[in-house]
């Protein structure tokens, strides 16, 4: 396949959400520089920091800023062209032949974003969408794993948790790392959206979203569960996904530390600063909450939430879904939806 010079469609940063288009584009160009190994799932439209640390060098190798940093007619974004012979007009983006041959090895987002993937499209479907660094945009309406659950067997005459069937002085369910900073309530609720009745034992079908929390390879790159290449680290004692599967503790460890790396985002890119902002949302009245903006983040990403907010902000907090712009609409409802439902449940331990 012919590997052409392009023109971004949108800028493409750590802290900004990113069009599929651009990124397979930029993974590509930055391939045939040397700076991007192929990796063994395949070239995908989504960022990793493979990505990003290949921008950093092919920025430092030709004397460019090193930021990490693109944007439409910027100087990587020429650079790239000139290298590879020829500039193309303002909003070519991506050649369609080149999309056209595209067969994705790595999975969309579900329907609720940066969780457990579902089938990929293909992606000149896809063309617009944003997503994070991670993952990941649809509507907060997450289809039900096609797993089914196991039963729990249970002794005759022992008590169970109706709503879970679970003995009801299981730890394993309950509690399996006593010292997690994160407020069980808020683990709970995340947990009833991300993995339902399979809980820890969680695969998603297309075995690319693990656990409780359903944990994708971006989010495990993020947390340092993985590397660029999605080899475990050995981080917590897990080297690979049956070892995760199977460490309910390290799962646990992982949502703290992926809570934290995703705080530590909101802050850098200003989503914080929203934080006690009232506005009347498509369904209730929301008051912005720092819970209600990590389990939007736990979903949708970091900086698709600050995407939103600016929206809202721009629109004098007016929620309107006709107002959405088109490719993100679904995105920004499925935000509010988790700003809406989190924002009365603390994510703090007492």
């Amino acid at each position: 396949m012919s590997i052409f010079s392009f023109a971004l469609n949108d800028r493409l940063g750590r802290d900004s959400s990113a069009d599929p288009q651009d990124v397979l584009g930029v993974k590509k160009r930055l391939n045939t520089q040397g700076f991007y190994p192929t990796p063994k799932y395949g070239m995908t439209p989504w960022t990793d920091e493979g990505m990003f640390e290949g921008l950093k060098n092919f920025q430092k190798a030709n004397g460019l800023s090193v930021d990490e940093f693109m944007k439409p007619g910027g100087p990587t974004e020429r650079k790239l062209n000139r290298l590879l012979g020829r500039v193309p007009r303002r909003g070519q983006g991506i050649i369609a032949k080149e999309a056209s041959e595209w067969r994705p090895m790595i999975f969309a987002p579900v329907n609720e974003g940066r969780g457990a993937p579902e089938r990929a499209p293909d992606l000149l479907q896809m063309a617009g969408q944003k997503n994070r660094h991670d993952d990941r945009p649809a509507p907060d309406q997450k289809p039900p794993l096609k797993v089914p659950p196991k039963p729990v067997e249970k002794p005759a005459g022992q008590k169970t948790d109706k709503k879970s069937e679970i003995p009801s002085g299981t730890k394993k369910t309950e509690n399996p790392w006593p010292e997690t900073p994160v407020a069980a309530e808020f683990r709970h609720q995340i947990h009833k959206k991300e993995s339902r009745d399979e809980n820890y034992d969680a695969k998603h079908p297309n075995d690319r979203a693990w656990g409780r929390y359903q944990m994708t390879p971006i989010a495990l790159q993020d947390v340092g569960m993985m590397d660029t290449n999605e080899k475990w680290t050995g981080k917590y004692g897990v080297y690979n996904k049956d070892d995760f599967l199977g460490n309910q503790k390290a799962q646990e460890k992982v949502m703290a530390d992926y809570m934290k790396r995703n705080r530590e985002i909101l802050e850098k890119n200003g989503a914080l600063q929203f934080e006690g902002q009232k506005f009347n949302g498509v369904k209730a009245e929301i008051i912005v909450t720092e819970s209600g903006l990590l389990a939007a983040a736990h979903r949708q990403g970091a900086p698709a939430v600050r995407n939103y907010l600016n929206h809202q902000k721009r629109n004098n907090w007016v929620s309107d879904p006709e107002g959405f712009p088109p490719k993100k609409k679904d995105q920004f409802l499925s935000i509010e939806t988790r700003l809406r439902e989190f924002q009365n449940i603390t994510h703090k331990k007492p």
